[in-house]
Formats: C-alpha cells, sequence, structure tokens
C-alpha cells in the first residue's frame, strides 16, 4: 500500500471514529458545530495506531517539508519559479511540500542548489554524535 494510500485509510478511519462521536456528543453545548476543537481530535487521531503509525513515518518528510517551503519563502519565490529553477513542475514542487512525498538525494540536491543553499546529510549513533557530509 502506497504511503498516500495509508494517509487516506488513516483519515477514513478518523472521519468515522469522528462522526459517530460528534453525533453521540451533539447535545453537548461546548461541541461547535463543525465538530470537534483541535485538540480533542487530534487526541482521538493519535490512540488509533494506523495513525501513529502514519504519523511517524510522515514526521520527518514534513519537517523536511517545512524547511523548503521557509526558505523558498524568504527567497520570495513561488512554488512555480522554484519548480522553473530546478527543470521540474510545479505539481512536483507541491508534492515535496505536502510533506507526503518521499524525495529522492538527488531531487533535494537540486531545490538546495536552486535555493542556494547545501544539502547536508549524516548519520546519528545512539549516543548523539553525528557525521555529516555535504553533498553540492
Amino acid at each position: 500500500m502506497t504511503l498516500a494510500a495509508q494517509i487516506s485509510q488513516v483519515r477514513s478511519l478518523h472521519d468515522r471514529e469522528a462522526g459517530g462521536s460528534v453525533r453521540a456528543m451533539s447535545s453537548t453545548p461546548e461541541i461547535s458545530p463543525i465538530g470537534q476543537d483541535i485538540d480533542t481530535a487530534r487526541a482521538a487521531r493519535r490512540r488509533n495506531p494506523a495513525y501513529q503509525s502514519a504519523e511517524q513515518e510522515l514526521g520527518p518528510l514534513e519537517e523536511l517539508a517545512r524547511l523548503v517551503i521557509a526558505h523558498r519563502i524568504r527567497q520570495g519565490l513561488t512554488q512555480k519559479a522554484l519548480a522553473e529553477r530546478i527543470g521540474t513542475s510545479e505539481a512536483a514542487i507541491s508534492r515535496l511540500e505536502s510533506g507526503q512525498h518521499k524525495p529522492t538525494v538527488e531531487t533535494l540536491r537540486k531545490v538546495s542548489r536552486a535555493l542556494g543553499q547545501k544539502l547536508v546529510v549524516g548519520f546519528e549513533d545512539p549516543s548523539g554524535g553525528r557525521e555529516l557530509a555535504t553533498i553540492r
């Protein structure tokens, strides 16, 4: 099953669960007309093992996506402008920035060059020691 399919499945499970709980609690005045508050909904999702698994897998990708977005915005670039610098499509940049796509090292290298940055990758041992390499 693809990562996107896993996410879709988890969201579908959540929607069914949240739908049931919202109906059961609809007579409570604290519930908004659109459902649960974000903290309650997030807590409910995090109890779901499938959601926990998807969240662990996507967490690093979402961090990476936020880095790309932040650097792109700091430079005043649109997704289209970044795509043109790299020689790819705007859709490819959108997928990368969604945090749900596993980019290759080559793609990250192209993005880093287009943003005037260096791509640094490495390993960290259990004690926190790191070895890093710059990919130009």
